[in-house]
Formats: structure tokens, C-alpha cells, sequence
């Protein structure tokens, strides 16, 4: 029987089993196919007998109290109760409209004043400035300062009054209320009562003349708005 080769003299037959075992070997390499996540599922081996009662789960429900404590504070720090420090040790605001004013009365102050004796061509003005506070009662009061202005006459005869300038007569001014204005030359005059921000007029006009000495008595007065 004449035999047939291949170009490297190989028998057909040979090169048969040599390619089988060649696959053979690459497919015992390979293995089964895996599963999509890698892993093979697990089969639940466990098996409950008959007659028995099953374990008792020992998961915690969700919203049950699981008893935690809570979180005590940093450094042993003393918590206060709700609502806080002792109202008492808190400082103290005074209601409105403010304090009580010191000193205040339930009459007009009547102080006993003794006014010096005019001199030669002027007169002396004096008498005590009382401060009304409505609804309370009556203190003393002594403004920034005091002054006399002079009553002049208009062109149509009608008065007018002039305000503070620096060569307006001011008044000594006593705690007490009282005020003293010496050496005042003869005229007409009205108080006007200076406390800073404003000033304002204060009692009724008067005429004083030479040699005179006037006590104008309580004038009382409400501080303007």
C-alpha cells in the first residue's frame, strides 16, 4: 500500500491526533464558563427539621428605641436646664418711661430765697424755677442756663421778644431752683429758659424798674417735646 506524506513526511493519520490532543489540552485550560458576577449562587444547605421552631431573628426593626444614651458633654461641662441662667442674676431694665425721679413732690417747691437789695439804676429779678412732670409731681429744676430777654416794640406797636445773645443777662442758678438776676438795667423782660438743644420762654412778662427788687414767685414750666 503506497502511503501518502505531507511536504514534512508527516503521516495524515498522526497529524490528526496530535490537532485532538492540541484542543483537548486548550479546553481543559478554559473551563466551564463563569457566572455573570463571578461567583456561582450559594444553594441554602440549611434544612428545618420538622417540629422545629425557627431562630429568632436578632435584627432591630426600623424606628424601634434601640436605647441609646445620650451624648454626654465634652470636658465634664455642666449642662444648665432649659431655660437657662437664673433670671435673677440677669441684669435689670428699667420699665419704661425710665426711673423714678428723684426728689419729685406732690406740690410745687415753695424754697425760702432771700434776694440781695438792689443797686443805684438797676434791679434785681428772682424766684424759684419749679419742672412739672405730668401725672407724677413737681422738682426743682435748674436749666443749663437762665436768661432775661428784653421786651422791645415793633414798628406797629406790637411786642416782641428777644432771644439769648451773649450780652443777655444770665442768672445765678442754685440745686434748689432758685435764680437770682442782679444788676439788671430798668425794662421790659420775659425769662428764657436755655437747656442745650433748645430754648423756650418761661412765666409772664414783667417790667422791672431802678432800685426795684422783684421775686417772681413759683414759675413753673413743662419741658417741650
Amino acid at each position: 500500500m503506497t502511503k501518502i506524506y505531507n511536504n514534512r513526511r508527516f503521516p495524515i493519520r498522526s497529524t490528526f491526533i496530535v490537532t485532538a490532543l492540541l484542543i483537548s489540552i486548550l479546553l481543559a485550560a478554559c473551563g466551564p464558563a463563569a457566572e455573570d458576577d463571578g461567583v456561582p449562587p450559594q444553594e441554602d444547605t440549611s434544612v428545618q427539621q420538622e417540629g422545629e421552631q425557627p431562630e429568632a431573628s436578632t435584627a432591630t426593626p426600623p424606628g424601634a428605641d434601640i436605647g441609646v444614651d445620650p451624648i454626654a458633654p465634652e470636658n465634664d461641662a455642666v449642662v444648665e436646664p432649659y431655660p437657662g441662667t437664673d433670671k435673677a442674676l440677669l441684669p435689670q431694665v428699667a420699665p419704661y418711661p425710665g426711673p423714678t425721679i428723684e426728689g419729685i413732690q406732690p406740690e410745687p417747691p415753695n424754697t425760702e430765697r432771700n434776694l440781695p437789695a438792689a443797686e443805684s439804676g438797676t434791679g434785681v429779678v428772682g424766684g424759684i424755677l419749679i419742672r412739672e412732670i405730668v401725672g407724677e409731681g413737681f422738682i426743682p429744676f435748674a436749666p443749663q442756663k437762665l436768661l432775661l430777654g428784653e421786651i422791645i416794640t415793633l414798628d406797629n406797636g406790637e411786642p416782641a421778644y428777644v432771644g439769648s445773645s451773649g450780652e443777655s443777662p444770665a442768672a445765678e442758678l442754685l440745686p434748689t431752683g432758685i435764680f437770682i438776676f442782679s444788676n439788671i438795667p430798668p425794662g421790659d423782660y420775659n425769662l428764657v429758659v436755655d437747656i442745650g438743644i433748645t430754648q423756650f420762654l418761661a412765666g409772664d412778662k414783667f417790667t422791672l424798674e431802678a432800685g426795684q427788687v422783684i421775686d417772681l414767685g413759683q414759675v413753673i414750666i413743662e419741658l417741650p417735646d
